[in-house]
């Protein structure tokens, strides 16, 4: 499992360099502008990183020579979520420090606000890998291209009508949601835990019945 890990780890960096520079560049601009968009594509582009992986391999042949090695079908499906949970961490982690930059230097801290939007982030970083990766490991990723670039055009389309929504920026967003209740957090917890439960098993059964 950790070589895997190494080999998926080594290709990220090497080939999806592209998505670490958008998000850097997009949390760059919430620092600014605070807009929608702004804070939530970035983990659209960190959720999308282990399909990349996925292409590659297939066109490496990497599918067929992970047979001759002792790797179990779901340490080979498992590595893929656990890249797209690292890309996820590090997208959130500096999307959370660029929009605090943001309160500090407009000085409108509001930690509650603050506190949702955090408990936000992973729900919309984990729709595109969730969604993509049960698809792409039961189809490949030529025949998966449709619903892969179907889920980044929805996900974009409604980040970017939310990013329309109430004062347009990220805080606004959270202070919304922060007034039905503080028990929207562990309820968005729990749909995430299920959604990647449900995902990650539906991937691993369907890269069996792809082998077969």
């Amino acid at each position: 499992m950790k070589g895997l890990f190494q080999k998926d780890l080594y290709m990220a960096m090497k080939y999806c360099r592209v998505n670490i520079i958008l998000i850097l560049v997009f949390a760059a601009g919430s620092v600014i502008g605070e807009n929608m968009f702004m804070l939530f594509y970035p983990l659209v582009m960190a959720g999308v990183v282990p399909i990349s992986l996925i292409s590659y391999d297939e066109k490496s042949k990497w599918n067929v020579y992970a047979g001759v090695f002792p790797y179990t079908q779901r340490e080979l499906v498992s590595v893929k979520y656990i890249i797209a949970l690292m890309f996820l961490a590090f997208g959130s982690i500096v999307i959370a420090a660029a929009l605090m930059l943001n309160m500090i230097l407009s000085g409108n801290i509001d930690w509650k606000s603050y506190g949702m939007l955090l408990a936000v982030l992973p729900t919309v970083g984990l729709l595109s890998p969730c969604i993509l990766l049960p698809a792409v490991f039961k189809l490949g990723v030529e025949k998966g291209r449709t619903i892969y670039y179907g889920v980044i055009i929805i996900v974009a389309a409604l980040l970017g009508i939310l990013g329309f929504m109430g004062d347009n920026t990220g805080l606004g967003f959270a202070g919304n949601l922060s007034s039905a209740g503080l028990w929207l957090i562990p309820l968005m917890l729990l749909v995430d835990i299920a959604l990647l439960a449900l995902s990650w098993e539906m991937s691993v059964r369907f890269y069996g019945s792809k082998e077969e």
